[in-house]
């Protein structure tokens, strides 16, 4: 209002008023009265608050709301859709409060969050996840996902759990994950690797779905994976060392497999026209999702195979998970065909592991025993595997 009656009446077309207005007519603003008539009402402005002193002080108390950690605490508890309402706003420190009310959700089982996620696992056809508008939180961030881009979501919750798995979040996590994981069908809506997981998954998936470009940083699970094997041990009292999964690392090491192979099958359900189905120019670098998964599936290879703490069958039930993401790309002579050789590319590059010849044999001990029916099916690996420990012995 202050401003609209400071600017009341025509305007000297010379003056440096004319110059900032913007473009377009100024409707309501008696351009075309006289400036004898105008006057007078341009003196109101005088009496009304001067709208640039309001908007000063509504910036000054965002950012207070921002950068306080004890309003964070009370509103990721008691009132997180305010923080939504919070985040919505596109000014500054919005990403950056984003990161830190993501972090906090995820660190607290029974959190806004772990509801939403644990609600909205039913799928939209093969690419993405349903996102009821119920589910106010992930809606936002999703249902358009270049909301997620834009504060960069994958900063909180993957910045927590890699604090979480290096110990410096809750000490006495590590000996959960190192217990046994016979309950973990009723523990995982409580766990923040699992919960993390799901996030990423509908993250990934809706930037996918609606060909946002970007990977959307899903490398943090090529850390996530690392960090497990790096604190796996499951040498504790009561654990069965011959299950299929001895300890909770090892069942949260299958499930981020699975996780990992779904986005690189993505291939085969995208539009042809989908930004996410082109091949990357350098290997090395994919903005693609299939592409950057297919290379973060890799390294998760090389992780399982190359590790002395991971239990034998544990290995090989991961390594026959990736490897069934070959046997699902058929060979049609066209771009599954080319998808499929540049996923044995990226797996047998294993995250360009430095030990290559130590990494080779791995792999073929754990492909001899590898199911019959499988190894068929994936000749061509096989073919490329010795051709590499070839190379690699003649080195």
């Amino acid at each position: 209002m202050h401003d609209w009656l400071e600017e009341f009446g025509p305007t000297d077309p010379n003056s440096f008023a004319t110059l900032a207005h913007r473009p377009g007519d100024r409707r309501f603003s008696a351009e075309t009265w006289p400036t004898w008539a105008s006057g007078p009402i341009r003196l109101l402005a005088c009496v009304v608050p001067h709208c640039q002193r309001s908007e000063s002080a509504a910036s000054d108390m965002l950012q207070m709301l921002f950068n306080s950690s004890k309003l964070l605490d009370y509103v990721a508890e008691r009132r997180p859709y305010f923080g939504l309402a919070l985040i919505r706003h596109q000014v500054y420190g919005a990403a950056d409060f984003s990161e830190r009310f993501l972090s906090r959700l995820i660190a607290s089982p029974g959190s806004a969050l772990y509801h939403e996620l644990a609600t909205n696992l039913v799928t939209d056809g093969p690419v993405a996840y349903a996102l009821p508008i119920r589910n106010r939180l992930l809606h936002f961030l999703f249902a358009d996902a270049r909301h997620a881009e834009q504060l960069s979501a994958w900063k909180g919750v993957g910045g927590y759990i890699e604090r979480l798995l290096d110990g410096e979040e809750r000490p006495d996590y590590w000996t959960w994950l190192n217990g046994d994981q016979s309950w973990f069908e009723d523990e995982r809506y409580r766990d923040p690797i699992f919960m993390g997981l799901v996030f990423f998954d509908i993250m990934v998936r809706s930037a996918a779905h609606q060909n946002v470009l970007g990977h959307m940083w899903l490398y943090y699970l090529r850390h996530f994976a690392r960090r497990l094997e790096a604190g796996y041990d499951s040498s504790g009292e009561g654990i069965d060392q011959e299950a299929e999964f001895p300890v909770r690392a090892a069942r949260l090491l299958y499930e981020l497999a699975q996780i990992v192979k779904g986005w690189v099958e993505l291939f085969e359900n995208l539009p042809e026209d989908s930004v996410h189905r082109q091949f990357p120019p350098r290997r090395e670098s994919p903005g693609s999702i299939p592409h950057a998964a297919a290379l973060t599936l890799g390294d998760v290879l090389a992780t399982v195979a190359l590790s002395d703490r991971i239990d034998r069958g544990v290995a090989q039930t991961l390594n026959d998970v990736i490897l069934r993401s070959i046997r699902d790309f058929h060979d049609d002579g066209g771009e599954l065909s080319r998808m499929r050789g540049w996923l044995i590319q990226a797996l047998l590059d294993g995250g360009n592991t430095a030990d290559r010849r130590r990494y080779y044999n791995r792999l073929a001990d754990l492909f001899a025993d590898t199911d019959h029916f499988l190894r068929h099916e994936i000749e061509d690996y096989a073919t490329e595997l010795v051709n590499r420990m070839n190379e690699a012995g003649a080195a």
